[in-house]
């Protein structure tokens, strides 16, 4: 697509590319090689800017608001390009600009009813006009000693559509046991789960559960 977009008039239309630079620099005690990204105008072909990144300019961003969930995470995926956040729902205060696709897994029966809508309605912000939002449920009853609902597919579904989000597919995996440890040693809990996707709001929204 370089140069291959019309030119219109300086600064209509920038165009962005990156490539890892060839030489190896210390992040954070480790030696790597950081990416430079650089954004021509489309009318000049004149450079407008210059970023350099210690990681991946396309990467992805991983949320967990739990300090040691998160530690856990962060050393299971080193190497997928994740920027690790420190965040939740029905906020998500840190999370900026938009995003092609947003994925929920055991998140949203976590949610108390009153913070529902809100959540809802930030993720719509969050999604790319095109963007595909994607919600795992577990469904049944809830153990005592968590905060956890036992939330209807329908009732997601509505959530959405009052926010401008249209369903596109909902999945139902069927009942399925989720193995749980803690003090009382392992047992089964009762869950059933999918994945409840919607598109942006021009578009549509997905769900199994």
């Amino acid at each position: 697509m370089f140069l291959a977009r019309p030119q219109g008039w300086r600064n209509k239309v920038w165009e962005t590319d990156h490539v890892q630079a060839p030489v190896l620099v210390d992040i954070d005690g480790k030696p790597r090689r950081p990416w430079i990204t650089w954004f021509t105008d489309c009318a000049t072909n004149a450079i407008t800017g210059i970023a350099v990144t210690p990681g991946h300019p396309s990467r992805g961003t991983a949320v967990e608001p739990v300090p040691e969930l998160r530690e856990v995470a962060q050393g299971l995926h080193t190497g997928d390009n994740l920027c690790w956040v420190a965040d939740a729902l029905p906020g998500l205060n840190r999370i900026v600009g938009l995003h092609d696709l947003v994925l929920l897994s055991a998140v949203w029966m976590h949610l108390e009813p009153a913070a529902r809508g809100r959540a809802m309605q930030r993720l719509a912000d969050l999604l790319a006009p095109s963007g595909l939002l994607m919600i795992s449920l577990r469904r049944g009853s809830p153990p005592p000693d968590r905060v956890m609902f036992d939330i209807p597919a329908a009732d997601v579904i509505a959530d959405g559509q009052r926010v401008g989000l249209r369903l596109v597919r909902q999945v139902d995996d069927g009942p399925v046991g989720r193995r749980r440890t803690g003090s009382g040693g392992g047992r089964q809990l009762p869950f059933g789960h999918g994945s409840l996707c919607c598109r942006g709001r021009s578009a549509g929204f997905r769900l199994s559960g």
